[in-house]
C-alpha cells in the first residue's frame, strides 16, 4: 500500500485499514515517523516521489553533466 498525508497524525481510519496490508509504503521520513505512534503495526517503508516536471509534460529528460 502506498499512501501520503501532510499532518502529524494519519486519518482517524487509516491505521486499522493499513494494518491489513502486509507493508506501507510512504513517501517522506516524516510519514514514517508518524505512522507506529498512531497504531501501525505492518512494516513501514520510504520511497520518495521523485518527478521532473518537464519530462511528465513530454519533454526528454535533462542529461547527465559529466
Amino acid at each position: 500500500m502506498h499512501t501520503m498525508w501532510e499532518s502529524s497524525e494519519p486519518p482517524a481510519d487509516w491505521p486499522r485499514k493499513l494494518n491489513r496490508a502486509r507493508a506501507v509504503v510512504v513517501p517522506a521520513r516524516f510519514v514514517a515517523d508518524v505512522c507506529r505512534p498512531n497504531g501501525m503495526t505492518v512494516p513501514v517503508g520510504v520511497i520518495p516521489r521523485v518527478s521532473t516536471p518537464s519530462c511528465a509534460r513530454g519533454a526528454a529528460a535533462p542529461s547527465a553533466r559529466a
